[in-house]
């Protein structure tokens, strides 16, 4: 049988360049990490380059490998069979990572959309709870027996104003001043009280010092 080296060409393809290929996903592909539904960020592979840099690498090996085999005879035996065989394992190797590459960008991918999902609910909420009420004037002073309106205000976490919110008015002393339903207060005795105007279990106060009238 003729004894004739194996080309150089294709010892590079199923020796050298799955060598340097390294199988790139499980080298550059990361999945999401452990406990990543509770982590408000994480870091991970969405990009398939890696697994498809593989498949291709596989795919080449193979054909490269198919291709000695079927001309096995032009060779030596001993060194064709090692050869053919590394290039099966090299292809078997790229195939593996490939899909293991495959399925931690799936992973990643999932992983991210539920992030973006909870970021979105958490949005969602802050814009539609009241975070702050604020009444105004915060600090004044009346005479006794007069009437002043007070305005309360509730916002979001964002800084957005609710446009029609339900105020709950109450008084620290009803003696000294009455606040109405609709935060109209009414001046009865000289001293110093703190209406309070609750949204959804969110207070703003109001500071009112009334004097006796001269």
């Amino acid at each position: 049988m003729q004894r004739t080296r194996m080309p150089s060409a294709f010892v590079v393809v199923t020796l050298v360049i799955p060598f340097l290929g390294g199988a790139c996903s499980v080298l550059f592909t990361h999945g999401p990490p452990a406990g990543n539904a509770s982590m408000a960020e994480f870091r991970c592979t969405t990009n398939p380059t890696a697994p498809i840099v593989d498949v291709a690498l596989a795919t080449l090996n193979m054909g490269a490998t198919i291709s000695s085999a079927a001309k096995d005879g032009d060779y030596d035996l001993h060194e064709s069979d090692q050869t053919i065989a590394s290039g099966f394992v090299w292809t078997t190797i790229l195939g593996v990572s490939a899909a293991i590459g495959f399925e931690k960008v799936g992973k990643c991918a999932a992983a991210k959309r539920s992030l973006a999902q909870r970021q979105a609910q958490a949005m969602g909420a802050t814009e539609s709870a009241v975070q702050k009420v604020a009444v105004t004037p915060a600090v004044d002073t009346l005479p006794v027996g007069t009437r002043m309106q007070l305005v309360a205000r509730a916002f979001n976490g964002r800084g957005g104003e609710f446009i029609s919110k339900t105020f709950r008015w109450s008084s620290s002393n009803e003696a000294v001043v009455a606040v109405s339903e609709f935060g109209v207060v009414t001046a009865r005795t000289a001293g110093t009280v703190l209406i309070a105007a609750n949204a959804d279990n969110v207070v703003g106060t109001a500071s009112v010092v009334v004097v006796t009238a001269r």
